[in-house]
């Protein structure tokens, strides 16, 4: 399959144009900070993401949807608010080679602050946290 190695690049978002033939996406350490429901549009064959050391923060719960054949994501190094990211816990326990066969590619949480720190993958609770009506996330 095709490569695409965008790794290092000072990105600030992902970039588009790419064929529907790449099969792996390496978008390593640049600063990007956020993923959106047409950040990955077209990539119906990406088998392998890497956003490793990424600047990312908030990923919306369709950023990964057109990724169909993905099976390997790797978030080593990447600090999430992880508010309301259970579906990216369980978007993990589906592919080949995550967080869940191997705990070091999980990303870690920034916040709420009981959970600083904390590898996404060691979340076993459900939810993780919820946002309170005054809109702060809590994990009570």
């Amino acid at each position: 399959g095709d490569v695409a190695d965008c790794s290092a690049s000072g990105l600030t978002r992902v970039p588009a144009g790419f064929g529907p033939y790449i099969t792996t996406l390496d978008l390593s350490g640049n600063s990007i900070t956020a993923l959106t429901g047409s950040s990955f549009a077209g990539l119906t064959s990406l088998t392998t993401l890497l956003l490793n050391k990424t600047a990312l923060q908030s990923i919306d719960n369709s950023s990964f949807a057109p990724l169909t054949a993905l099976q390997t994501l790797d978030m080593t190094g990447v600090s999430l608010h992880c508010c309301g990211l259970e579906w990216l816990r369980t978007l993990g326990q589906g592919l080949a080679t995550s967080w869940i066969a191997a705990p070091t590619l999980s990303p870690v949480c920034l916040g709420p602050s009981a959970l600083v720190g904390r590898a996404l993958v060691q979340l076993h609770v459900s939810p993780i946290c919820r946002i309170d009506p005054s809109g702060a996330c809590t994990t009570s």
